[in-house]
């Protein structure tokens, strides 16, 4: 008996990409082709024209076909092609046209005018041997002119990691649900209301973000319907999808560095456009009130404190007086947001304040618990990131950067992720630019115990370590991830927010382990400047000085988000901190 196996790897051969005129024409030259699986087969078929693509599954190919003729959002797309293979089901098609949706929308060549409420990430039976035929279907449609990069370089771009075409997990689809419901009631209450989206690095906070800012506009736009199946079908239903028509929309990105590649991303999908991406002062100077404000990195959300410079402190203050009548108010970034808009939702994690002006604390736990008293706040619990056994990276992460004592830390063998300890850096340099070449995206990381003087002085190096190369921060900091070297070295404020295939992370002496075994800050060797500032603006005087309890978990934050970038593997070299002694060979 011949197995599922090899029936897929013999159909493989056997792949065939039809093309057709999308036209009348075009579907007589249908009706009069021999094969079958044109009018009685499961098939996936893209539409295009020079600018504008278009990606379906169907079971009929000859019907689907004429009423996207009928169809005003087709019209001006030229041709037609239907992938056809004898071991295709539903299942199959569905999962093909949710990838081809994200590989397109990551290439950058067409405009996808595809709705994204049907993208979502469902196994089935033979999935893993399907996608050697998906990876192959690709490369035929990129000889074919339809890509004009490979799969594996798509997925390595900042269009394809950020696009709101991405496949949501049952956890992801969940809070999406719960979200929309509740704005729906929200919204029929006519009642303003704050929506808290909670998840740990990795769960996919900005994915969720993103994704929601797409679906949420398409609900909003008398254009966009979905076509065919999809996990969202019942919002776009009469009765239900008015309360969105026509919401002012906007998403929120903190990060200077994040909302670069955001907005690129925006300029290049039907629906959504750059302007939509937003800083928290657009919103604050912003003489238009907003529907909706979807917050990435809510966390870093600046509370009333001294600015990067004198000019945005001045602002920062204008916006208060603006807002609230009074430039000295001490309102935060967050009480911007709930002014300017009338639903809010935040994608957070505690955990991840980097800095003295980000929202404190107390702050963010009010923000919980108002959202968790009135049912309000969603847990993403599912770790996306990383490629394995998740919960044995984290209790090795857990261990590392725990304040108390530890015994020294076996390193432990992950299955389908790479975790290793090196104590000669220029040997782990070399495996993560191997590591570049053969998979990209690998890059190195810090933490910032370094000062940037080559940010003024191309000649000079940054990080000198005893016995090792020396090296230079990064050398951009908007999309070093996407436009960077594996020659630099990232820090906390370029790659929070970001995935990479291998993270090379150099733990510095900004953080040590004391005679006692207890975890510490070296604030001389911080070098971060505002962030271990005092916060001379806030109203609070016991949150006015930046402690080295504080200054602790801030740094302990930064190295929790580098030690999570990576999706295939870690590196770690301690050898310039006494965290060393914590790890067993080391």
């Amino acid at each position: 008996m011949t197995s599922s196996k090899q029936q897929i790897a013999q159909a493989r051969r056997h792949i065939q990409i039809r093309q057709f005129s999308f036209s009348n024409e075009g579907v007589d030259a249908v009706k009069d082709d021999a094969n079958s699986h044109l009018q009685n087969w499961p098939v996936v078929y893209i539409i295009n024209d020079n600018e504008r693509l278009y990606v379906g599954e169907t079971l009929n190919f000859l019907n689907r076909t004429q009423q996207h003729l009928q169809n005003p959002q087709k019209d001006g797309l030229e041709e037609i092609r239907v992938i056809l293979d004898d071991t295709f089901n539903k299942s199959v098609c569905l999962d093909l046209e949710s990838q081809l949706i994200m590989l397109f929308s990551g290439d950058g060549k067409f405009e996808v005018i595809n709705s994204n409420a049907g993208i979502a990430d469902y196994d089935y039976f033979d999935r893993a041997e399907y996608q050697l035929t998906f990876d192959q279907i690709v490369e035929n449609l990129r000889v074919l002119g339809l890509f004009d990069q490979s799969a594996l370089d798509i997925r390595n771009s900042n269009l394809f990691k950020y696009s709101p075409y991405k496949a949501l997990n049952e956890d992801q689809v969940l809070v999406t649900e719960a979200i929309i419901d509740d704005l729906w009631q929200s919204l029929e209450e006519d009642k303003p209301s704050v929506h808290v989206v909670q998840g740990s690095a990795g769960t996919g906070k900005t994915i969720v973000g993103i994704f929601l800012t797409k679906l949420l506009s398409d609900l909003g736009s008398c254009e966009q319907h979905p076509e065919g199946e999809s996990v969202f079908d019942d919002y776009y239903q009469e009765g239900y999808r008015e309360l969105f028509l026509d919401k002012k929309i906007g998403l929120v990105v903190p990060q200077q560095a994040l909302r670069a590649s955001v907005k690129h991303v925006f300029s290049k999908i039907s629906s959504l456009s750059r302007e939509m991406v937003l800083t928290p002062f657009d919103v604050g100077d912003s003489d238009e009130h907003y529907d909706i404000l979807i917050v990435d990195e809510a966390h870093r959300l600046n509370r009333f404190s001294a600015q990067s410079s004198g000019m945005m402190t001045k602002r920062y203050k204008e916006i208060n007086a603006r807002l609230f009548g009074d430039p000295e108010s001490g309102h935060s970034q967050l009480d911007w947001l709930r002014k300017q808009c009338d639903h809010l939702i935040l994608l957070l994690d505690p955990e991840q304040s980097v800095r003295p002006q980000d929202l404190t604390p107390n702050e963010i736990n009010a923000c919980l618990d108002s959202s968790r008293a009135s049912g309000r706040i969603h847990t993403l619990h599912s770790q996306l990131r990383i490629q394995g056994d998740s919960t044995e990276y984290g209790d090795f992460l857990d261990r590392l950067l725990a304040i108390g004592p530890q015994s020294p830390i076996e390193i432990p063998t992950i299955d389908g992720y790479e975790l290793r300890v090196f104590t000669d850096l220029d040997e782990m340099i070399e495996e993560i630019q191997k590591k570049d070449k053969e998979f990209g995206l690998s890059r190195l990381a810090a933490g910032y115990a370094w000062e940037w003087v080559s940010k003024t002085n191309k000649e000079l190096f940054d990080i000198n370590i005893p016995g090792a190369r020396p090296l230079r921060w990064n050398s951009t900091d908007k999309d070093w991830v996407g436009r960077g070297s594996s020659d630099e070295v990232g820090s906390i404020h370029t790659l929070q927010g970001f995935d990479l295939n291998y993270a090379g992370v150099i733990i510095g002496p900004d953080i040590e382990v004391d005679e006692h075994g207890f975890l510490r800050a070296n604030r001389e060797r911080y070098a971060d400047k505002r962030g271990k500032a005092d916060v001379a603006m806030a109203l609070n005087p016991s949150e006015r000085k930046t402690t080295d309890e504080d200054l602790l978990r801030y740094i302990r934050n930064c190295y929790r988000v580098l030690l999570t970038r990576g999706i295939r593997g870690t590196y770690i070299y301690a050898g310039a901190s006494t965290l060393r002694q914590r790890l067993q060979g080391a």
